[in-house]
């Protein structure tokens, strides 16, 4: 979602003009979420999906008549028909409805907001909320350096929090996070608020840099918790952390070794393997 609120922001600062489909109700089987936006550019670019590509083609042509001086309307899309090669459906089976409109207002005031109305035609209007996943990675190490363009790439804001200075160097990531931080995690962490929508990965092997970390990620209730190690690091582990005050519930939580078990060597693979199982977690795997 950032890259297409991006392009947008961009579009409205040349002054081009443009329409967007937002997807605005999912029933069954989507490839995309509630909330997934296409933009139309006047001359025909797009930006962004509100389907697998099924119907992409018609909320662009609707995009346009709307530039035209067409209405914005609500458009309905059901499962495929293949006995008609001529109707436009969803081959997944479910059913999506599609707003085409023009943008409330300007596209960097709503980037600053945490939610946007839409006004509907025929009154009410639908509330889209910009909340991004958080992960925060302890450790600005080189598996951390792969890991940033994953998650950035899945939408999810990135944190990465090292008190070594020599690691969390903004010259060592090709991609930068959307915080790179030299605080100590034990300091910064209880700053972060809420733990919904947390997901936290720890990389140093250093107890008194993770383990910290860790502890607060267990029990703040973040929705994935994982960290570098073997089983045998992981059983002193979790001695320290149950003598941490981390309840015998959470602790099963410690995803240790992070990752999916894919036979990972490079830190591109194990990066790979963590953003997988974070995944994973988060669609309730």
């Amino acid at each position: 979602m950032d890259d297409v609120l991006a392009a947008l922001e961009e579009w409205e600062r040349q002054g081009r003009r443009f329409a967007v489909g937002v997807l605005i109700e999912v029933e069954g089987s989507s490839p995309r979420e509630v909330g997934a936006i296409l933009g139309v550019r006047e001359d025909g670019l797009t930006v962004g999906s509100v389907s697998g590509g099924c119907v992409e083609a018609v909320v662009v042509r609707e995009a346009l008549g709307l530039l035209g001086g067409e209405p914005p309307r609500v458009l309905e899309f059901g499962p495929d028909d293949p006995s008609d090669p001529f109707e436009v459906g969803l081959t997944c089976g479910g059913r999506i409805r599609v707003l085409v409109t023009t943008w409330p207002g300007s596209v960097e005031e709503a980037r600053s907001r945490e939610r946007l109305t839409w006004p509907l035609p025929g009154g009410g209007a639908f509330e889209q909320k910009w909340t991004r996943p958080r992960l925060v990675i302890v450790g600005a190490v080189h598996i951390a350096v792969e890991l940033v363009p994953l998650a950035r790439s899945l939408g999810f804001e990135t944190i990465v929090i090292d008190p070594r200075c020599a690691f969390a160097d903004p010259a060592r990531f090709p991609v930068l996070p959307d915080r790179l931080l030299t605080e100590w995690p034990a300091v910064f962490l209880p700053s972060l608020g809420s733990a919904e929508e947390l997901f936290g990965v720890a990389l140093t092997h250093d107890p008194k840099i993770d383990d910290p970390a860790l502890v607060h990620f267990l029990k703040s209730g973040a929705r994935y918790v994982g960290a570098l190690g073997g089983k045998a690091s992981r059983e002193a582990r979790i001695d320290r952390f149950r003598q941490a005050g981390v309840s015998d519930e959470s602790l099963p939580r410690l995803r240790m070794p992070v990752g999916l078990p894919i036979g990972a060597r490079t830190p591109q693979e194990i990066a790979l393997s963590i953003m997988a199982e974070i995944v994973e977690a988060r669609r309730g795997g």
